[in-house]
């Protein structure tokens, strides 16, 4: 697990080594922004385009999203698909797809808004910027040109992380690959130590359940963390994680 760990961090120093070259190569400038316009003149000529970048933001951004959202979950499974001795697979979770998903969407739909709106009115480009950062009262234009940037590299981190978390149970073997983890740690059932299931009290006895697997080399699998969303179907993992090890599943009830 701790080559694991190394070969994270190596994976993150190149990413910020790339983002830190292309802050060298490409410096993000402050945009501070003149114009000879006055006021009135500024909302005369930008007030409706810049309500139209607004909602075509806004309309633009869910249909991304959700194409998007899509496309990512097409491409984990695809992915995963080429995983040999699979009985239980359990895929990454939903809230990191849709997380990825999100700043896709919103990196798209700005970026495409922009260069619509920078191509029709060309020469005046300064100038309504200008009037978008006194619409929104500070320099939104910079803040955005360093979103973009920082995006960028943050969604190909994520989607390396996202497209190889997953939990596989086979039957020779059990891989388990942890968001934070790089490279699969593989475990024969012969390498399981402990199989337990905790209940804890609650309102609702299935919700408050939730199994662990102890492995020799001191890792464990905990079904919260890295489990299915419904007890069920953890439950008939953890079950045939039992019958293949031949280890009992030791029932825990803690307050």
């Amino acid at each position: 697990m701790l080559i694991s760990y190394v070969e994270l961090f190596v994976f993150l120093g190149v990413i910020g080594l790339a983002y830190y070259i292309s802050n060298r190569l490409w410096p993000i400038e402050h945009f501070s922004g003149v114009t000879l316009l006055p006021g009135d003149e500024l909302s005369k000529r930008y007030k409706s385009t810049f309500k139209l970048s607004i909602i075509g933001i806004g309309v633009l951004t869910p249909i991304l999203i959700w194409c998007i959202h899509w496309l990512l979950q097409f491409s984990i499974l695809f992915r995963l698909g080429f995983l040999y001795d699979v009985t239980f697979l359990v895929l990454p979770a939903k809230y990191a797809v849709i997380l990825l998903a999100i700043l896709i969407g919103a990196w798209i739909s700005t970026a495409l808004i922009t260069a619509f709106i920078n191509n029709t009115i060309l020469a005046d480009w300064e100038d309504y910027l200008y009037y978008v950062n006194k619409q929104f009262k500070f320099n939104v234009v910079t803040c955005f040109y360093y979103f973009k940037r920082i995006t960028f590299f943050v969604v190909i981190a994520l989607l390396y992380l996202t497209h190889d978390w997953f939990s596989a149970f086979g039957n020779e073997e059990i891989k388990i690959n942890t968001f934070w983890g790089v490279g699969t740690a593989k475990y024969q059932y012969n390498h399981v130590s402990e199989i337990i299931e905790i209940h804890q009290q609650g309102t609702n006895q299935e919700e408050n359940t939730y199994f662990k697997i102890y492995f020799k080399d001191g890792t464990v699998w905990n079904s919260k963390y890295q489990g299915f969303n419904k007890v069920k179907q953890n439950k008939q993992a953890i079950w045939y994680t039992s019958e293949r090890s031949g280890l009992p599943v030791k029932d825990i009830h803690i307050e």
